[in-house]
């Protein structure tokens, strides 16, 4: 590792901080890539470079190369290729992209090649090329072909991809003899290795590449392009190199959308599936006991209601007819009891149809009166309409303890109609017993016949105990008239008990349908939930952007109603349940929609949220430099004087170009850094180092 003293920093020239430009500037580019690596290389600076609207910037090109093929062969692909990128008509796309064309008296060549493929040389018949000698060639090749195509400048910079291995170091070796004796690039020669001058390690070869395709793109498209002169070469010296290593922090909020809507459905989920605190049960029980009252249901109140007007009706004692129609008062007693019985028989027969009718009016009100006792409306906090977790939860406990008291009403109701049935059998023997009782009474009363007045004008001492018996008899059909009329008011109850029994039996059959589909609900949602978890593949997010407390600090925006806060689902609870795919697929579009405000979001204000404290913000540029150490390894004690203050390196940072002053303050250590505008972009960040003017000798 270089010492401090060892190392002259270097300061480009950059932007003021909150500097807005209009328009990048980008210099036409071609892009030729010689090998495995080299080509995955291009597919990652293709991905990059393409734009929001799918568009490449027109300047920029790439070509790829077989060796097999040799010179002649790559002639044609070359020119084509620089004509494409120097049309016209370019400039017009160009501006429409926000990009402005830079530098016209001047075509920047990359040679992106890779040095860890077998040495190979050109079947081109004509000549043999030494190994590693194609690369000057094709350098050479590029730079003529340039100057004779378009009359411009060649500003030609190699870009090689190579390892450890010791056929890498030989190829460079060979390269590194030629370019002693030509400057083909004399924009620079970078090298990138697996191994950075930390002596750690990429992944594998894959992920080179992908560092390669971004440095290129930031090289080429973005305002970093200004760092390319650290690559070139001292005159009247041998041949330099440089390096480069890039940390770049990417905001997309669309794949973090993702992963946080279904992390979403699934707890929302979750809370469908959770029972409501102890604490809720007992206010939502009274609520529904007293709304099931104000509905008439309880059985005092729907026997009062049940029974008819006529029934209702108070017939009073007429008391004893006259002497001479006693005969007929027990008859007349007994008939008024079966004229009773015979409007009670037509009421009995139109029982059914009663209770249906009653049925009828008290179903949906015992929904209602569930629905109101519920605490939960059934909608999302922004009043989009649907099934929320506490109104479900709460339904659930809700029907159960309807079944619960309507159980308990019945229980009562039946032992109630049976209490009726056994007294109405020992008040129709007591009945019985009293019109016996009369009939003997009112044998013992003289029969009315013509001679019996002047008799008993003639004896008037008969006239007292007649009057006694009389009255006797009065009493006797008193209590006749008030047994019968006991026997009424049970044989009323008892079928009153029995209709409302009947009744109560229809609402326990619609609260079982209603607790049968909450359960079938229940089931669908613990499928959704499996379906969700099936469904879930790793998302390619960023590993700074999947810190759990990151996550809940955006989840708690979510807490507020006119966020749309509250999980619904877009159904009703009396509708059978969709597929649970169907089901699965709505919750995440539902919660995707819930986080669209990432999408408004820049990279600063999403890692602001993610880094909250200063030394938190300082941390991570520190971690980030050393994420961007350069790619490549050097031993400083194979510098010499001269070589060391040769030695240059410097640090980058691209930005959004509203990144103001305050913003400097707010990340701590920036302020040290060459800064650069990062034109209309607000999704990125990057770190770059670069390190130049090492020889090969220097390089392990």
């Amino acid at each position: 590792m270089l010492l401090e003293k060892d190392l002259e920093r270097t300061t480009l020239p950059a932007v003021q901080p909150g500097t807005q430009a209009v328009r990048q500037s980008i210099q036409r580019t071609l892009v030729l890539a010689v090998g495995d690596l080299a080509e995955s290389a291009v597919a990652a600076l293709q991905t990059e470079a393409i734009q929001q609207d799918g568009a490449v910037p027109p300047a920029l090109a790439w070509v790829t190369l077989n060796l097999d093929q040799g010179p002649k062969s790559w002639e044609e692909a070359i020119r084509a290729k620089l004509l494409e990128i120097s049309r016209l008509d370019n400039r017009s796309q160009l501006s429409r992209l926000g990009f402005e064309l830079g530098r016209l008296d001047e075509v920047s060549l990359w040679i992106t090649a890779d040095l860890t493929m077998p040495a190979n040389t050109p079947k081109d018949g004509a000549h043999s090329i030494p190994d590693g000698a194609w690369l000057v060639e094709l350098a050479t090749l590029c730079a003529e072909l340039t100057a004779q195509t378009l009359n411009v400048t060649p500003a030609v910079a190699g870009l090689l991809l190579y390892d450890n291995s010791p056929g890498a170091r030989k190829a460079l070796e060979a390269l590194d003899q030629r370019l002693q004796e030509t400057e083909c690039f004399n924009h620079g020669c970078y090298l990138l290795n697996i191994l950075n001058q930390d002596s750690l390690a990429l992944p594998d070869r894959a992920t080179l590449a992908k560092k390669a395709g971004l440095l290129l793109y930031l090289l080429t498209a973005t305002a970093l392009q200004d760092i390319e002169d650290l690559g070139g070469f001292p005159p009247a010296r041998q041949p330099r190199y440089a390096s480069l290593g890039v940390h770049l922090i990417q905001w997309e909020p669309e794949r973090l959308q993702a992963v946080l809507a279904r992390e979403r459905a699934r707890d929302g989920l979750q809370s469908f599936l959770a029972e409501p605190q102890p604490e809720a049960i007992t206010p939502l029980r009274a609520r529904l006991e007293s709304g099931l009252r104000r509905l008439g249901l309880a059985p005092i109140l729907l026997m009062d209601v049940l029974v008819p007007e006529e029934l209702r009706a108070d017939w009073p004692y007429p008391g004893a007819p006259l002497p001479w129609n006693l005969a007929d008062f027990p008859a007349q007693i007994r008939g008024r009891g079966e004229e009773w019985a015979k409007t009670l028989e037509r009421y009995q027969a139109e029982g059914k149809l009663r209770v249906d009718r009653l049925f009828r009016e008290k179903g949906p009100a015992l929904d209602k009166v569930v629905q109101e006792a519920v605490s939960d409306k059934q909608e999302a906090g922004d009043g989009t309409p649907g099934m929320t977790a506490n109104y479900l939860a709460e339904s659930r406990i809700g029907w159960a303890a309807v079944r619960a008291t309507i159980t308990d009403w019945m229980i009562g109701l039946d032992e109630k109609a049976a209490a009726y049935e056994e007294s109405l059998s020992s008040l129709r023997k007591a009945a019985q017993e009293a019109e016996s009782k009369l009939t003997e009474l009112i044998a013992r009363f003289p029969a009315p016949s013509l001679l019996l007045v002047p008799k008993l004008m003639t004896r008037p001492w008969r006239w007292i105990p007649l009057y006694r018996l009389y009255q006797e008899i009065d009493s006797a059909g008193r209590r006749l008239w008030l047994l019968q009329a006991a026997v009424r008011e049970n044989h009323l109850a008892r079928w009153t008990a029995e209709i409302a029994l009947a009744l109560l039996e229809q609402l326990q059959a619609r609260v079982e349908e209603r607790e049968e589909s909450l359960q079938a609900w229940r089931q669908a949602l613990v499928k959704t939930q499996q379906a969700l978890s099936a469904g879930e593949q790793a998302e390619p997010v960023d590993e700074i952007w999947k810190d759990s407390d990151f996550q809940a600090r955006l989840t708690s925006r979510l807490e507020s109603p006119n966020q749309g806060g509250h999980l619904a689902l877009p159904y009703s609870p009396w509708e059978a349940p969709p597929p649970p795919e169907e089901m699965a697929a709505h919750l995440i579009d539902l919660t995707t929609r819930q986080f669209d405000f990432l999408s408004e979001m820049e990279v600063l204000e999403a890692l602001g949220k993610r880094l909250i404290w200063l030394e938190e913000r300082a941390e991570w540029l520190r971690a980030g430099l050393e994420m961007a150490c350069p790619l490549w390894q050097v031993d400083p004690t194979r510098l010499d004087d001269f070589g060391r203050g040769e030695w240059r390196e410097a640090e980058a940072f691209l930005r959004p170009e509203s990144f103001s002053q305050a913003d400097e303050e707010a990340w701590p250590g920036t302020e040290r850094i060459t800064q650069y505008n990062d034109r209309g972009r607000t999704d990125r960040l990057a770190l770059v180092r670069v390190q130049s003017g090492v020889p090969l000798s220097a390089l392990l």
